[in-house]
């Protein structure tokens, strides 16, 4: 009876036993429980091209976000522009519904996302889960992608690299050393959340390699609407004053430079925004869900029921795979400039890099508009002579800093390296904040009782010296030519062979 009601028109239904058929056309006309198996059925027949669209969100957020290995603008501790498809996507895999997880919906901050609607909590499951982790795991200049001081380079109490790193970070997680970016995170009440949190200005403190409008870097980290993230913006000086008002922030000293409207922080280098800085978000994590029932409830229009299911083609599979393939190079491939593991020594065997891999992933079949989008990016000359190009990825400085805290001999010795109460000038973002009373009563006993003098002589023997950021490329300054970087493999196996050495192994040594 159901069925034929549903396909017979309503002014054709007589009277009599059949007034009950007429009673269920009118009322899958408009939303009714009767429209549910219909739809039930479709959105599940859709959910092996969901989970193609969630592979692809997550692929593209990999390529946007760049190496995971290198500490970027983009890669850094806390919610850095590079993370929000990162959610989505995982989000997205969870909950093959979109009506649930916001698929096909836009990024925070991306071209068409509507923070009217953010602010009435109206957001899928992924752009909710994005917007809470940024509220409550914010970056902060206390580790940056080239300064996280006292930890990295790690600040002298023994003069042993190993002993001190670990000291302070117990020291931070367990709150017996005040550390920026843990005091901030988890800081913003659930309720604060729900009832609609107004975000304060948060800035990036790492430099990306976005130019300006006359092509001269200028560290912002630049949007793609190919992929559909958005990047940071430029402070303007009304942000200034919704600035946290906390010691740590106002130690970076962010000014408007006189006479502009040019904000900067106290190295001179420019501040920019992340995308969701000063907006209004409201977490409703039941919305997604009545949007998902509201859409089961919907009017089944049968003329075009049957093109509403998404069957994948033999096409959409490999494109999908392919940019999740390409996503995971681009992420987890260790031969990129500025790795702590591998250094420059990966750069060595050019074929192996992420540029290399994926123009090969491309050439075996071209015409993914995601794979080669990065690659124009990627091959783009860069002001800053960056590895990637104009994609994300580490600045020149950045790969300058990472590469010599790295090297054997740091991991070793932190002699002399610099405290996190006197910030170096030649950082992205410089931020200051004193050894707690505990930490300096630790330092000071080292020193008193000749603990520090110990590793001082032997770190002398060894041949070591302290990280100096002013022999560094400048923060926005260009590096060397790409092709060039992969030369200085053997510094680190000749720092390790110095101590070698001061330890009586020179034998030894000389294998290396």
């Amino acid at each position: 009876m159901l069925a034929a009601a549903l396909v017979t028109p309503v002014a054709a239904v007589p009277a009599g036993p059949l007034v009950v058929g007429r009673d269920l056309v009118l009322a899958s006309a408009g939303d009714s429980l009767l429209n549910i198996p219909l739809n039930l059925f479709q959105a599940i027949a859709n959910i092996p091209s969901t989970e193609l669209g969630a592979m692809t969100v997550l692929g593209n957020s990999l390529i946007y976000s760049g190496n995971w290995w290198s500490p970027s603008a983009t890669n850094i501790w806390g919610e850095d522009p590079g993370d929000p498809g990162h959610f989505m996507g995982t989000i997205d895999m969870a909950f093959p519904f979109t009506q649930i997880s916001g698929q096909g919906s836009p990024a925070p901050g991306a071209p068409g996302f509507d923070w009217d609607e953010a602010a009435a909590g109206h957001l899928g499951l992924g752009q909710q889960f994005t917007l809470l982790a940024d509220a409550e795991i914010p970056t902060s200049a206390s580790s940056d992608a080239d300064y996280s001081a006292p930890l990295l380079p790690s600040s002298e109490i023994t003069g042993s690299s190993f002993l001190d790193h670990n000291a302070w970070f117990f020291a931070a997680l367990s709150g017996m050393q005040p550390y920026p970016l843990f005091d901030n995170w988890f800081g913003v009440p659930l309720s604060d959340l729900m009832a609609g949190y107004t975000f304060p200005t948060v800035i990036n403190p790492s430099m990306g390699i976005g130019v300006d409008s006359e092509g001269n870097p200028d560290g912002s980290v630049p949007g793609d609407p190919v992929l559909g993230f958005a990047g940071t913006h430029p402070a303007t000086p009304d942000d200034i004053a919704n600035l946290p008002q906390d010691a740590a922030t106002q130690s970076q000293g962010i000014h408007v430079v006189p006479g502009t409207d040019e904000v900067v922080n106290g190295n001179g280098n420019p501040v920019h925004l992340m995308p969701w800085s000063n907006e209004t978000f409201k977490l409703d994590l039941l919305y997604p869900f009545q949007n998902f029932y509201d859409s089961l409830l919907a009017p089944v229009e049968l003329n075009t029921y049957v093109s509403g299911f998404q069957i994948p083609t033999f096409d959409e599979v490999g494109r999908a795979l392919q940019t999740l393939a390409a996503g995971m190079v681009i992420a987890f491939d260790p031969s990129s400039p500025g790795d702590p593991f591998c250094g420059s020594t990966c750069l060595a065997y050019p074929w192996a890099t992420p540029l290399a891999l994926v123009a090969g992933l491309d050439k075996m079949w071209p015409g993914n508009p995601y794979l080669e989008n990065w690659l124009a990016l990627a091959n783009a000359d860069s002001p800053l002579n960056a590895f990637y190009g104009m994609a994300n990825g580490p600045t020149p400085h950045q790969v300058d800093v990472n590469d010599a805290v790295s090297q054997s001999l740091q991991q070793w010795f932190d002699v002399g390296n610099a405290s996190p109460d006197d910030p170096p000038a030649n950082v992205d973002t410089p931020i200051a904040f004193s050894p707690s009373p505990m930490m300096q009563q630790l330092i000071d006993f080292m020193e008193q009782s000749g603990v520090q003098q110990f590793f001082a002589d032997w770190a002398n023997l060894a041949g070591y010296q302290p990280v100096d950021f002013d022999d560094f490329t400048p923060v926005l300054g260009a590096g060397p030519d790409p092709g060039d970087i992969g030369g200085a493999a053997a510094g680190t196996a000749d720092g390790f062979a110095g101590l070698l050495d001061a330890v009586g192994l020179a034998d030894l040594a000389a294998l290396l």
